[in-house]
């Protein structure tokens, strides 16, 4: 069942008759761990992959590549000023960089829920943490890639943030932004320079599945 990182390891800390394994596309946090232990859920941890997040523009709109900082100044909350933190105030590409377009700054992404949003707010984690904008330049989409893909498709100056299965999929209509000069690729990914890479897991319950399929 896809139902998202976090609830498919809530489901399976909750107790020994909840399901057997859950896949993820990040670590158990330490608080999770405590959580599966309160319930008496033993697991073991298997690393099964390797992921990327993606960012996408409609094929044959105007290429950019950013770095991670770039990234971070576009959809964080807060961003460091005269040795404070401040509400992010830029709402155009080029406030980023002179180089960039002056379009908008209007990205989809994934919500809290998911497993790809908490590698997204970890990768772009600065000095005044890693809360994404509620000011509509970060927008959360749920959780169906297709929709962000189409929402982009139909709007040439909007970004969108995927993982890479679906941009595989879609890339005869698809335009894959570099990060730091690097291009999401197979290999890539599996090699873990993409800047934006990221491990999946399979964690599978060791408790005796006979004291809950009886």
């Amino acid at each position: 069942e896809s139902i998202g990182t976090g609830a498919g390891i809530k489901l399976l800390c909750e107790g020994t008759a909840g399901p057997d394994g859950a896949i993820t596309s990040r670590p158990f946090t330490e608080g999770e761990k405590k959580k599966c232990a309160a319930h008496g859920v033993q697991f073991q941890e298997f690393k099964i992959g390797q992921d990327g997040l993606v960012l996408i523009k409609r094929k044959g709109s105007e290429a950019f590549s950013l770095t991670l900082e770039d990234l971070r100044k576009a959809i964080a909350e807060y961003l460091p000023k005269d040795s404070l933190c401040q509400k992010n105030s830029l709402h155009t590409w080029n406030q980023i960089h002179p180089s960039f377009p002056t379009a908008p700054l209007r990205i989809l992404g994934p919500a809290p829920a998911s497993g790809t949003y908490d590698v997204l707010t970890e990768k772009i984690k600065g000095p005044c943490g890693s809360s994404l904008r509620h000011d509509g330049v970060y927008i959360e989409a749920p959780a169906n890639e297709n929709l962000i893909i189409q929402k982009v498709v139909n709007a040439p100056n909007t970004v969108g943030i995927i993982t890479f299965s679906f941009y595989e999929k879609n890339k005869n209509r698809l335009l894959a932004l570099p990060i730091e000069g690097i291009v999401p690729s197979f290999t890539s990914i599996q090699e873990g320079i993409y800047p934006l890479s990221r491990p999946l897991y399979l964690y599978i319950k060791l408790n005796d599945i006979s004291q809950h399929r009886s």
